[in-house]
């Protein structure tokens, strides 16, 4: 009868040939967009209006 650590290595070289036989897809990268250029209105500070109910 074969040793526990043995059957766990058989076990773990096993895993390790059925992952390397696993079939992988490569999927094509998209381009990177470059980031919208900001018009002068973008620039300004936000404002708005607060209404506190009191």
């Amino acid at each position: 009868m074969l040793e526990a650590f043995i059957i766990e290595e058989l076990k773990r070289r096993e895993q390790e040939k059925r992952e390397r036989q696993r079939p992988t897809v490569d999927l094509p990268r998209l381009p990177e967009e470059p980031p919208p250029q900001e018009s002068e209105q973008d620039k300004a500070p936000k404002r708005g209006v607060v209404v506190l109910n009191t």
